[in-house]
């Protein structure tokens, strides 16, 4: 009982730590910018722990991404907490009843999820103030950020495929 406590303390642990990694790696500047434009890392990363790994760890690793998102970002701290919490839960319940964890289904749901994010930002922070060159700031910017992001997800799949297989062959065998 206390070996499989320890590994599933030790896996929510590294899960944890991987997010503040990305997160450090995602505010580092000049880091992985594209003529000014940069991925969100910890979206991604949450919404594959969602698939693997249900909706409420899901929900619990959205809010914390979407916190951290919201200390380096442009929104009302909390926004993106709450969207991301919302989204990651929904994901993890779509996975749990209608889809299969796999690639396409991840990249599916993650790039919708991208996506409303970025408009829901986009309609929160300048849309609906009315400033002039929003249109232009949605396709110069968010959606090559949206778009970047997605590209990220089959990298944060593939690592969080690996690390869930790991720990769940080793609390099968204990």
């Amino acid at each position: 009982m206390s070996r499989n406590y320890g590994m599933v303390v030790l896996k929510y642990s590294l899960y944890a730590v991987i997010l503040i990694v990305l997160y450090v790696l995602q505010e580092t500047p000049a880091f992985l910018t594209f003529f000014g434009v940069k991925p969100i890392l910890v979206l991604p990363y949450a919404v594959c722990i969602a698939v693997f790994e249900g909706e409420f760890t899901g929900a619990l690793a959205g809010m914390l991404a979407g916190l951290f998102c919201d200390l380096g970002g442009i929104t009302l701290f909390g926004f993106n907490g709450l969207v991301c919490l919302v989204l990651c839960a929904a994901i993890g319940l779509i996975v749990l009843f209608l889809m299969r964890p796999n690639l396409l289904s991840t990249m599916l749901l993650g790039a919708g999820a991208v996506l409303l994010r970025a408009v829901l930002e986009y309609l929160t922070c300048f849309s609906i103030w009315g400033y002039d060159p929003t249109g232009r700031y949605f396709l110069t910017k968010v959606l090559p950020c949206a778009a970047l992001t997605i590209a990220v997800l089959p990298l944060c799949f593939l690592m969080v495929k690996a690390l869930h297989n790991k720990f769940e062959d080793k609390l099968k065998v204990s």
